[in-house]
């Protein structure tokens, strides 16, 4: 019983010491992104994400093991870090072996083994050589599986791996017992034992339920049942403890050798379960052909007949699957080759190219000596050309006298129509003025009349939306949160009810976001009160539901503003705390509101909005986000400024500047 407590105990920390170094790694993980670009940032990154997807492959969450790997492998192909590679390939074949593609698994394997020979790393190339003779074993290739294991313990025996022995030998006590060499399995098995208690390893490494079952098919019954026993198994009673589909599998050669398919069936059954819940394709279908098998022998023909039918879904579905991946193979084959004939043709037509431009050189030390020829027949003619300029330059003096007397007389009449145009001019100038001025006192208060008729729509489609929110959907979410509390979680299971509390905590999270977003659209405060109210009630609000805490600064000085500043202002506010809420990881803010300054070029002053926090920084105002669009448009709106001051991991602050 004790060691049936403490085998239990022993899970529980092995999942929860899992489940704690999936969090340490991203935790690292996020730490890395922060680094300066550098060799030394990549390699610790791929290293950590290999180790997470290797982590994940325990826990079987193949899903968050692919995801890891892909992303090591986009890193990997940017980064000369062999090493690198070799973990890679080694994560990766594993990932293979769990989902039973066995060639993609044996290849990712060996190319692991290559790159840790040529950097001459004996103890990983021992590593990934074991785990291909475990990949292989799954594929019933025994002949090879046995030669890679036994080139990894000469490698661990060679170097004095004690604790790398004992898991290869391990690996070789499954080759022998899936060979049905159990004398054989069982001599290795008495070596691991003989490792541990010599070079005081850890115990774990002693596979009792393994070691239990080669005494069985050694027919000594009794050292059996009694290595089961150190685990806490009794296969008559609780042969549910196994929880190990090899050792189901073993257990139901066994009876079934012993001629008792009655057993066969119990532990098949078990078997099959076990499988089912962790998505194991091979063990379930190992079991439904000892099922099959059985209940043929019990003469129950239905259930025989069901069995053998999804023993052959199983092996008609795994078929498919090595099918797809040589054609996704042949299809890369066919890539590659297709790139390689386009690579030979672009170096043929740079060949042409070549060609093309000596020739066009030839052609352009032509063209230089028939431009030296036309240079010296230009020369002629400038010689000419200047003869005759002297020529009409003294014709044209002679001209340029009777003209100055002509020019005379046309400028005296010249200056008579000047005159009258100009006066005509000024008087159609000021008419044209008169006419615009009055043009633009039209649009004025046409666009003062637009103006208000915008601001009471938005205002009454705020209030709209906000009664909408609070009316329909808030109600809404009220019936779901009174559900889902009616639940009795004493039905539930651990996991059931996880999910119920988080399920509760999301809802009641959501609820509270509708409240808090129906009454910011248009609060009472605002238009009863005004904007320096209606922020202080936004901003107690907020510090009561968020992690993040606001600070409100308003001048005492300044009072009511016109309903259209108040209403814009109020909208950026409500805009620039959304941004920080969901995108600046801060911990705290401030929201300044100062009194109009007067200025000389601004009589009537200008009104100060500042919002700032301490978040990541990374901020832009020439964003194309419909949010900052709105900002911007508002700010516009009110021939206001807006500047934005971004600090890396020191925030942002928002300045603007309104004048009035």
């Amino acid at each position: 019983m004790k060691r049936t407590l403490a085998l239990v105990v022993l899970v529980i920390f092995s999942t929860v010491a899992w489940t704690q170094s999936v969090q340490d790694d991203l935790r690292k993980i996020a730490e890395f992104r922060r680094m300066s670009p550098s060799f030394q940032k990549d390699t610790l990154l791929i290293g950590t994400q290999i180790n997470l997807a290797t982590t994940y492959n325990r826990l079987q969450k193949m899903d968050s093991v692919r995801y890891w790997l892909w992303e090591s492998e986009k890193m990997l192909s940017k980064t000369k870090w062999q090493r690198g590679w070799g973990f890679f390939y080694r994560a990766r074949g594993q990932y293979y072996v769990f989902t039973l593609k066995k060639d993609s698994s044996v290849a990712d394997f060996i190319k692991s083994i290559a790159i840790w020979e040529k950097e001459k790393n004996w103890r990983q190339a021992g590593i990934a050589s074991a785990r291909l003779g475990n990949a292989l074993l799954m594929d019933l290739q025994f002949d090879k599986s046995l030669f890679y294991l036994n080139q990894a313990l000469k490698t661990f025996e060679e170097h004095n791996d004690y604790f790398s022995q004992a898991n290869t030998l391990n690996y070789l006590s499954n080759v022998y017992r899936s060979m049905n060499n159990y004398t054989k399995a069982l001599e290795i098995h008495r070596r691991v034992m003989q490792l541990v208690g010599k070079y005081k390893l850890n115990p774990d490494l002693i596979q009792y339920r393994h070691v239990a079952t080669s005494y069985l098919f050694n027919n000594m019954l009794d050292s059996g049942r009694y290595y089961f026993a150190k685990e806490g198994i009794d296969i008559d009673k609780n042969p549910e403890k196994i929880n190990d589909n090899f050792t189901y599998n073993r257990l139901s050669e066994f009876f079934d050798g012993a001629g008792m398919p009655e057993k066969v069936v119990k532990i098949a059954n078990l078997s099959l379960q076990l499988a089912e819940k962790n998505k194991s394709v091979a063990y379930a279908r190992t079991a439904h052909e000892m099922l099959h098998k059985s209940y043929q022998n019990l003469k129950n023909y239905e259930q025989a007949l069901y069995h053998y039918g999804r023993a052959q879904q199983i092996n008609d579905s795994l078929e498919k699957a090595e099918v797809s991946l040589k054609l996704s193979q042949l299809e890369m084959q066919y890539q590659t080759q297709k790139k390689e004939t386009q690579i030979e043709r672009q170096r043929a037509e740079l060949a042409i190219s070549k060609q093309t431009l000596l020739l066009n050189e030839s052609k352009m030390s032509f063209l230089n000596k028939d431009l030296l020829l036309q240079q010296a027949l230009v020369a002629q003619q400038n010689a000419d050309k200047k003869r005759k300029e002297a020529e009409f330059k003294i014709a044209n003096q002679q001209q340029k006298v009777a003209m100055e007397q002509l020019t005379q007389q046309n400028e005296l009449t010249s200056q008579r129509q000047t005159r009258n145009l100009l006066l005509a001019s000024i008087a159609f100038l000021m008419t044209l003025a008169g006419v615009l001025f009055y043009h633009n006192q039209s649009l004025k208060r046409k666009n003062k009349e637009i103006s208000a008729s915008v601001l009471k729509g938005q205002t009454i489609e705020r209030k709209r939306v906000a009664a909408d929110l609070h009316d329909s959907l808030g109600s809404t979410m009220s019936s779901l949160i009174y559900t889902v509390n009616a639940i009795d979680t004493n039905n539930l299971d651990n996991d059931e009810k996880n999910v119920y509390l988080h399920l509760k905590q999301m809802l009641d999270t959501a609820y509270n976001e509708i409240r808090l977003l129906s009454h910011n659209l248009l609060p009472e405060e605002f238009e009863k009160q005004g904007l320096a109210e209606a922020l202080k009630h936004f901003v107690r609000k907020i510090n009561q539901t968020k992690t993040i805490q606001f600070d409100l600064s308003i001048d005492p000085q300044l009072g009511r503003l016109s309903p259209q500043v108040e209403f814009e202002l109020y909208s950026i506010c409500l805009e620039l705390v959304n941004n920080i809420l969901k995108h600046a990881k801060a911990t705290q803010a401030q929201i300044n509101l100062s009194a109009p300054a007067r200025t000389a070029n601004r009589p009537n002053g200008e009104l100060k909005l500042i919002v700032s926090d301490n978040g990541i920084g990374f901020f832009s105002n020439e964003s194309d986000g419909k949010g900052i669009k709105n900002v911007r448009a508002r700010i516009e709106s009110l021939n206001g400024t807006w500047q934005v001051k971004s600090i890396e991991n020191h925030g942002i602050t928002n300045i603007i500047s309104i004048p009035l």
